[in-house]
């Protein structure tokens, strides 16, 4: 086709005016429709383009499923470029606050701000995200966006939500070297911000894995220096609000419990053996429900933390397991025994 060859060759009105001229003696041809369509909206001529969708959705059947697909394409770009014309948010967007325990409005404005709009760059020039980025720098393997993510949140919602539950606590899941915990630390220490941050990891490297199932095998990112780490931590000056928790997420995330601490984690490893969902934290399946569970941790009684971690990981109660399994044992082998002396010994 003619059209085709034009835009190849960068003419993009040559090649509308080209589909135009097709059209008028082949009305019926669909896929040309749809090319002058596509060229349309390349242009901004919305107006002109939603008149040849309507002529396809006209047609048949599959033409018209695929119109309205394009409808609510073209209906979303519209809404996009007005947004960033003129900073107001779509009429669907519901009011600032938490709706159906997620806030659209705040998870909109910074994912399409650091997709599309200025918000990197202004996050990149934020002097704060600049000094604790400066203590992290070489100790991270955290994406990018995800890191400005987290900075937005602690920056502009964490504040919020401390006047609510008065105090909390960021636990970080495998934090390797201490980069990501440390960042986090020190936004919270410049904010003034009454959070304690506490890294977990075994810090000699990843624990046996499957392989079926697993990214990473046993002894991956082992080359970490915890004595460095935490020395590190102390010349920034954030020994009293960062903590480093050496060993498997089983045994280190009850002690976090014990410390009257709400825990948000990923479904992964031994995080939902540990953390009773809605009671003493929440199983986020990603970074948006993580930030909309934030907003209900002051919901979460620090007393009931404590009290499920002495119910299930005190002393008193693994002494109290321990003892009841060796005498399920004992008495087991004492019904074996007798079945076979007839004496009942053991």
């Amino acid at each position: 086709m003619k059209a085709e060859t034009l835009l190849r060759e960068g003419k993009l009105d040559e090649a509308v005016d080209a589909l135009v001229a097709y059209l008028r003696d082949n009305p019926e041809d669909a896929k040309g429709r749809t090319f002058l369509f596509e060229l349309l909206c390349f242009r901004g001529e919305y107006d002109r383009a939603r008149k040849h969708l309507a002529l396809l959705a006209q047609g048949k059947k599959d033409n018209a499923i695929g119109a309205l697909l394009y409808e609510g394409a073209l209906q979303a770009e519209e809404l996009r470029q007005k947004m960033f014309e003129t900073g107001e948010y779509p009429g669907f967007f519901p009011p600032p606050g938490m709706r159906m325990g997620r806030s659209p409005r705040d998870g909109y404005s910074r994912g399409w701000g650091l997709e599309y709009g200025g918000l990197r760059d202004a996050v990149l020039a934020d002097p704060l995200y600049s000094e604790a980025l400066e203590l992290a720098m070489g100790r991270s393997i955290q994406a990018g966006d995800c890191r400005m993510n987290l900075f937005l949140l602690l920056k502009y919602f964490f504040p919020a939500l401390l006047k609510q539950s008065g105090k909390g606590s960021i636990v970080e899941f495998g934090s390797y070297r201490g980069g990501s915990s440390i960042f986090l630390a020190a936004v919270c220490e410049r904010l003034h911000l009454d959070v304690r941050v506490f890294g977990l990891d075994t810090f000699t490297g990843m624990p046996p894995t499957d392989k079926s199932i697993d990214a990473h095998f046993a002894g991956n990112f082992s080359d970490v220096d915890l004595p460095e780490l935490r020395a590190h931590v102390e010349r920034c000056g954030l020994a009293h609000r960062l903590e480093f928790v050496p060993g498997i997420f089983q045994d280190t995330a009850p002690r976090v419990l014990a410390a009257a601490t709400p825990v948000l984690a990923f479904p992964n490893g031994a995080a939902p053996e540990i953390i009773d969902h809605g009671r003493t934290g929440y199983l986020c399946r990603d970074e948006d429900e993580m930030s909309a569970a934030s907003a209900h941790i002051g919901e979460i009684d620090r007393l009931q933390c404590r009290a499920a971690a002495e119910q299930r990981f005190s002393l008193a109660r693994m002494a109290a397991d321990y003892e009841r399994l060796y005498r399920a044992i004992l008495e087991t082998r004492g019904r074996v025994t007798t079945g076979r002396t007839g004496t009942g010994a053991l």
